[in-house]
């Protein structure tokens, strides 16, 4: 599973965006009473996890975050249709 970001999100500087090894992520986990809360999540990872466009000008990053979602069991990795309905609005407003 990859997140899919832009570069100058990561960071602007390309150096300092290829020296990152930690990056924090609000995400839905389960809590011991079975509901869902918002939680910060550190994700650690090194260089062979991540790559960006090869071209300066085009502002694409992908983190593979397969091994946090299989290790952190409590995230949540159900999307209703409720949500998927409203994200494509979003995109489509």
């Amino acid at each position: 599973m990859f997140l899919i970001t832009n570069k100058h999100v990561i960071n602007k500087d390309s150096k300092l965006r290829s020296q990152t090894r930690k990056i924090k992520l609000h995400m839905s986990v389960h809590t011991n009473d079975k509901s869902v809360k918002k939680a910060l999540v550190e994700y650690n990872f090194d260089e062979n996890y991540w790559k960006e466009h090869p071209e300066q000008d085009v502002d694409v990053f992908a983190l593979d975050i397969t091994s946090l979602i299989v290790n952190y069991p409590k995230i949540n990795k159900i999307i209703s249709i409720e949500e998927i309905a409203l994200r494509i609005l979003d995109i489509v407003l």
